[in-house]
């Protein structure tokens, strides 16, 4: 059985590569694409924005999932037609799109996603600040000291948050 991660870092850059035109049949009105290659060269995310300009995802085929992710996340379909860009294992489906198992190929432009990246990182920041500051009161309602919270290492935290659960539960009478 075939699964995502080996299809998500093979996608081929036609623009790069070298195509067998002999040995490749390629029809885009039956939707066929069986491409053979005398050169590949697989598309790569480079620190350089200007020399991957795109992220490509596989999304499910449901139709809430795709407008979510077209309207809301910027993405659109990669098209065999008109985009250089060919997943290996993946085949056009009836409506023109990459198609793998019950996923289609997506892409959007990497500024949006690195700026949806940091918004999210962001986000769970002010999260983590928004549960520190909770177990803080919790820890001050329940007359723990906890002066030396921030000093502690991740694995010592952990281990100061639940015994901070369970003093709480202690004392709001859970067994």
């Amino acid at each position: 059985m075939l699964y995502h991660k080996d299809v998500e870092n093979k996608i081929v850059d036609l623009t790069k590569s070298v195509v067998n035109e002999e040995k490749s049949k390629i029809d885009p009105k039956k939707h066929q694409y069986d491409y053979h290659f005398d050169d590949k060269v697989y598309y790569r995310k480079y620190k350089d924005l200007k020399k991957s300009p795109w992220h490509f995802a596989w999304c499910n085929q449901d139709d809430q999932f795709i407008k979510k992710w077209r309207y809301q996340m910027g993405y659109d379909f990669v098209y065999p037609d008109k985009d250089p860009y060919f997943p290996e294992l993946a085949y056009v489906n009836e409506n023109g799109y990459w198609e793998f198992g019950d996923t289609v190929l997506m892409k959007c432009s990497i500024e949006k996603y690195v700026e949806r990246q940091v918004e999210r990182a962001i986000q769970n920041k002010r999260r983590t600040e928004g549960s520190r500051r909770k177990l803080r009161q919790i820890a001050v309602d329940t007359g723990m000291n906890i002066a030396d919270l921030d000093k502690m290492e991740k694995s010592k935290r952990e281990k100061v948050i639940d015994g901070l659960r369970n003093t709480v539960m202690d004392n709001l009478g859970f067994e």
